[in-house]
Formats: structure tokens, sequence, C-alpha cells
């Protein structure tokens, strides 16, 4: 997946919904001969799809992924990320830290220009300077588990179309946290599938005790036996901290800890924790109880 700066732009275009080729060439101010070649490109890269006269986000895995990335970041320049060097670098840097000249020998460019693409990955907080002269991917920015799912290829599409307003934040087996600004048609399309659902992550907090209104519904999605712990609509506090951090919510930390304190006499640590490492994120759910250990008294 290799994209320039003007495919990213008209993968955005595209976030608003299905267009013909004379709107995006407007939109763009590109030529209609320009902007058909640009969605060749992008069909053929199963990013776009074509229905009758107009063009869309595919319902493809990357697809799928690329429409979650651009939702959830949109001051996220994928641009800086998709090109063919770039993301070259990246690829390399998702296998382990590694010098400039390590990474130059591997891709066959320049050490020059791999430092200069380093630097600028720096200035992006998506790299740092790691032991030894050596450069990592940052595990802690709020990018860091998109940028790793487009590397890596880890990323599912669900088994039904999504429109516009809908999208995948997060992706296992079988299961999915999807977020729509219109639950109930998405709830439909998840029981036509034989599919089960429960509020999850920042839909699940009103019931929890922490009051607000997101901007858009977050489902748990599933399929087969009962995944997590629920009461009728809602998953339990542990699974809605899981949520949380897996769908790389805004503030999913602090309402994590805040649910933590909440309820931390009736929490279960090592049920957290046994989730926790269910969906690859030990680290992250020892990094709370740790900071709230004289709290927990875990």
């Amino acid at each position: 997946m290799k994209l320039n700066k003007t495919d990213v732009l008209l993968l955005g275009t595209l976030l608003s919904g299905p267009q013909k080729t004379s709107d995006i060439a407007k939109k763009m101010c590109l030529s209609r001969g320009r902007t058909s070649t640009i969605l060749k490109k992008l069909i053929d890269s199963k990013l776009v799809a074509k229905r009758g006269w107009n063009y869309e986000i595919s319902q493809s895995a990357q697809g799928c992924m690329i429409r979650a990335i651009m939702k959830r970041n949109p001051s996220l320049r994928l641009e800086k990320i998709l090109q063919e060097t770039e993301y070259n670098i990246l690829c390399s840097l998702s296998k382990g830290p590694k010098t400039a000249r390590e990474i130059a020998n591997e891709i066959e460019k320049t050490s020059r220009t791999v430092y200069l693409k380093l630097e600028s990955f720096k200035s992006m907080g998506l790299v740092v300077d790691y032991a030894g002269g050596t450069y990592a991917i940052n595990s802690g920015s709020g990018a860091y588990r998109d940028i790793t799912a487009l590397l890596e290829g880890g990323f599912v599409a669900p088994p039904f179309a999504l429109e516009e307003s809908e999208w995948v934040a997060w992706s296992g087996m079988d299961e999915y946290l999807l977020r729509t600004g219109n639950p109930k048609e998405l709830i439909k399309k998840i029981l036509e599938k034989g599919m089960k659902w429960k509020y999850a992550s920042m839909s699940a907090l009103n019931r929890h005790g922490i009051h607000l209104i997101p901007p858009e519904t977050t489902l748990y999605v599933y399929a087969g036996i009962d995944k997590i712990k629920y009461s009728g609509d809602y998953p339990s506090v542990e699974d809605t901290i899981i949520h949380l951090i897996l769908d790389n919510a805004s503030n999913a930390q602090e309402y994590a800890k805040w649910l933590l304190i909440m309820h931390k006499d009736s929490i279960d640590p090592n049920r957290l924790r046994k989730t926790a490492k269910i969906h690859g994120l030990p680290k992250q759910i020892d990094g709370l109880l740790y900071d709230l250990k004289p709290v927990l008294r875990t």
C-alpha cells in the first residue's frame, strides 16, 4: 500500500460519501482524466470501489482500515507514511529498533535519505530515539496501533457493508468495535448477519457512572458464544476498560483510570489482566494498575 499526497487527498474527499468523477475532480481542482487515473490506481489497490457512476471507499479490509485511520487521526499525514520509501522504513522498524544505516542497507537507500525521513517521523511523533543510536516506532503515539495495523495488515473487515457514518475502530477474531452515527440501522445489519452486539467504550461509560454523551455510538459486535461479561446491553467495568483502550478513544486512559477508582471495591484485577493478555494489552493494563496501586491496593 503505497500512496502519494494526491491519493490520500482523494480518499479524504470520499470520506463524506460516494461521489462521481466530475464532483471529485471539481473538489480537488484536477482534470477528469487525472482523477480517473487516480481512481483506477485506488481501485486496483482495493481502497476504492465503484458503484454505478459513483466511487466510494471500499469495504475491503484495506479500505476499512484507511477509513478508520483517517476518521480517528484526521491530522495524521498519511502521504508522509505511505509513499514507497517512507512505508519501507516503517515496515523495517516494525520488526524492531534499527540504526539508519541498517535500514538503509535493507531498503537500498542512502543513509542520509533514511536519516532525514526518520527525523521527519520523529517530528510527527511516530518514531523515537532508542538505545545505541537506533530508532523505534513510538509505542506511546496515539496513532501507534493504527500504524502497526497498517504495516502488518492486522485488520479484518466486518461481514456487512458500512455506511459513511460507520467505521471500524478495532477488529479481532470475529469481533469488532464499530463506531456509528446511526446505531439503529447498524444494529439491524448486525442482527441480519446473526451476530450479537453490546454498547461499548465511550457508549458504556454512562452505565458505570461517568455521564457524558459521545458524538458517536460505539458497539462491540461479535459472533458465536458470548466473549464478554455483561449486564443487559452493557459490558462489565473490566470489559469497558479494555474496549476504551482497544477503541483508542479520546482520553481513553483517563476514563479507564476513573473507572478503576470509582469501582475499586468491585473491580477484578485478575480478570482485567487476563482479558488484556488475550487482546495484546498487558503492558497498558499493568501500567494503569501500577499507577493506581496506592488506591486499588492490588
